[in-house]
């Protein structure tokens, strides 16, 4: 018999209980407030309830997974953080950050359509937090518009429901002799048919998942209310005919999100991102089909002819011509006076980086340190021993494989224990990437001997190594190499990353 839980109630010596929020199968949760915690913030408690006492162990090992799992993937923007896991008289609960905002399943409702422009930055945004999952070798198994929320604060979206996750490396390794019970939990249209017939988990259901939602948001089609439409002879889903405004481009990638052979789909992730990520570079001009009075992406139609233009406008426009002017001569003579350098390939194992013409590549001795190539700038003078360099790093990490975050405090932990004025700053962002793949940044001091250097650093973790650039220079060269080197790390490749 589970204690009920009441408004105003305190439990674990410190949560007060203020409201309930919702019941499903496996509990009950609430928003508290953390009386422990200066400012007391609001906080979400789950308590363990499952309505089926049958399934009271599995759920219970499911409840436990969330909380490993949120605690495993660490303080990401755009995940709940964990706050607290424990046991009071015999009951189970889960303490983690309250997210304020709405379900995406509440902009997504039956028969809405959205814009190409706000389904592209949808995917981007889901697939961007989904790349911190599986870079951690993490699969959600129930991605669906219900367990995505739209924080309120600044319009990011946050994926909650950890339960289902599982691990990727303890599923592959499985002896055929020996198959694996797996539990089959997924959401009603949401699953591809592998996922549906309890087969070992893998990217590829998350990748499924993710391109139904977009489906979904470009034909207003609910997948768990009406059936999305299947062609009888490729077994796919045909669902164009419903959104015919759709660019190309953009249906290819969908299309490869939801492909009926999981082989077939991204691997990953990382992968999809970076293919919706190209659509920036790209104006989604030819489409699958023609609509009247809409533009490619967007759902707004085109005012009448007759429609009256304030007069005042013309002024506005006419500053806007002549300040568009002063930029392009200011942009002319700035290309003039500092011409963009012509920028060279240096493929080197399995990387390949663009340096500056007038730039020099260094192979180091021996690959001291990880050190693969060192790049320096333009008349650099042998008597300056604090001259700038840009550098190339690869860490091989050998039996124990390093998730990005776990790189990431390794290296803090070093460059702390090296230089301990290094006053160094986190700026990784959910959009920070290397060689379109997710990665941390930072920024520190490091003082060698007379020479006190600025140092920018930015890596990833990709087939079992750890790539970093480096950029180090006094503050004075550090400020004028700073746009040639930002060109550098954007047009850096990391080859054959699959």
């Amino acid at each position: 018999m589970t204690n009920e839980i009441t408004v105003g109630q305190i439990i674990g010596g410190r949560f007060q209980i203020v409201e309930e929020l919702g019941s499903g199968g496996f509990g009950v949760t609430f928003k508290a407030q953390d009386t422990k915690t200066q400012g007391n913030p609001v906080c979400v408690v789950k308590q363990f309830k499952p309505v089926d006492p049958t399934n009271w162990k599995k759920g219970l090992e499911l409840f436990e997974r969330e909380a490993e799992n949120l605690k495993h993937l660490g303080d990401h923007d755009q995940i709940p953080t964990y706050f607290d896991y424990f046991t009071e008289n015999q009951e189970f609960y889960l303490v983690q950050e309250y997210i304020k905002g709405h379900a995406l399943s509440q902009e997504l409702t039956l028969g809405k359509q959205l814009s190409e422009t706000d389904v592209i930055e949808l995917l981007r945004d889901i697939l961007g937090v989904l790349s911190f999952v599986h870079q951690n070798d993490l699969i959600h198994r129930d991605i669906k518009p219900e367990n995505i929320l739209r924080r309120e604060s600044d319009g990011k979206i946050v994926l909650i429901d950890f339960g289902a996750v599982k691990e990727i490396p303890t599923l592959l390794i499985t002896p055929p002799a020996q198959p694996r019970v797996v539990t089959n939990i997924y959401s009603h249209g949401y699953a591809p048919k592998e996922q549906q017939d309890g087969k070992p988990p893998q990217f590829s259901f998350d990748i499924y998942a993710v391109g139904v939602i977009a489906i979904q948001a470009l034909t207003g089609i609910n997948p768990s209310v009406i059936s999305l439409p299947i062609d009888p002879e490729t077994e796919e889903i045909v669902w164009l005919d419903h959104a015919p405004h759709v660019s190309t481009k953009l249906a290819k990638i969908i299309d490869k999100m939801v492909r009926r052979n999981h082989k077939e789909r991204y691997p990953s992730a990382i992968e999809a991102l970076a293919a919706v990520n190209e659509l920036l570079f790209v104006t989604p001009a030819t489409t699958t089909g023609t609509t009247t009075g809409t533009t490619t992406g967007t759902t707004q139609k085109i005012p009448p002819l007759t429609t009256k233009i304030p007069q005042n406008i013309f002024l506005v426009a006419g500053v806007g011509v002549v300040a568009v002017i002063t930029l392009v001569i200011f942009w002319l003579k700035s290309q003039i006076i500092h011409p963009q350098p012509n920028f060279l390939s240096y493929p080197y194992q399995d990387t390949n980086t663009k340096y500056p013409e007038n730039w020099t590549p260094q192979k180091p001795p021996g690959e001291f340190g990880g050190e693969l190539i060192n790049f320096l700038p333009e008349n650099i003078h042998s008597e300056n021993s604090c001259f700038p360099v840009f550098t190339v790093n690869r860490e091989e990490f050998g039996e124990k494989i390093l998730s990005l975050n776990e790189f990431k405090a390794k290296t803090i932990t070093k460059i702390k224990a090296n230089n301990s004025y290094s006053n160094l700053k986190d700026e990784t962002t959910p959009e920070t990437t290397l060689s379109e793949f997710p990665a941390y940044k930072l920024a520190y001091f490091f003082q060698d001997n007379e020479c006190k250097f600025r140092v920018l650093e930015i890596s990833t973790v990709r087939k079992g190594n750890g790539y970093y650039l480096t950029f180090r220079a006094t503050e004075k060269e550090f400020e004028q190499y700073l746009g040639t080197v930002e060109a550098m790390i954007k047009l850096f490749k990391i080859n054959d990353a699959k």
